[in-house]
């Protein structure tokens, strides 16, 4: 029975972290179009607001009243769609973040390939920090994480100041709510 059990594992597990794969893939691609269209769009704002294009546009102002509609918005239009990216790109490398403490839980609790494991938890950290803030329960599980695998390669001093960060983010967690 035992056997029969590894025998599952063996073929899950592969499956299971090439899934996590596939998705960090297209997530990364979701990033990349997303930073494209972003890019796209900061630098027709900048052209727009060029010394060039602005003597054009106080012309462009006493038209404006006979513009249709659809033109008069065009400016706030691009500023929308931009903050729309933005949050978009954001909610992309959070998911991210999340598949990457995935895989590393994956590499570490079920193949025990701890390298792979810190560097998926390294990853995840740093998107975690960018985007939800230094003390956040995310942060304080991904170095909880990170703690564990430093002990179990017998890395105290690393074990220890991921544990003590985590802990810090918890109590300072516990006294904002207290309060």
């Amino acid at each position: 029975s035992n056997s029969s059990t590894d025998d599952i594992l063996s073929t899950i597990v592969p499956l299971e972290i090439n899934a996590y794969r596939d998705a960090l893939q297209a997530y990364k691609s979701a990033i990349y179009i997303l930073s494209s269209a972003e890019k796209n769009i900061v630098t027709l704002s900048e052209i727009d607001k060029s010394p060039l294009n602005q003597t054009r546009g106080q012309d462009s102002l006493r038209n404006q009243s006979n513009a249709p509609m659809h033109f008069q918005g065009e400016r706030n239009g691009a500023d929308d769609e931009l903050h729309q990216i933005r949050d978009a790109k954001i909610t992309v490398e959070l998911h991210l973040a999340d598949t990457l403490t995935c895989l590393g839980y994956c590499h570490d609790s079920k193949l025990s390939e701890y390298d792979k494991s810190l560097k998926a938890y390294r990853e995840s950290l740093s998107l975690y920090i960018r985007h939800v803030g230094r003390f956040h329960r995310m942060v304080s599980n991904t170095l909880h994480n990170m703690g564990n695998i430093h002990a179990e390669l017998k890395q105290w001093s690393e074990a220890s100041s991921c544990y003590r960060q985590s802990l810090a983010i918890l109590k300072r967690k516990e006294e904002q709510e207290r309060s």
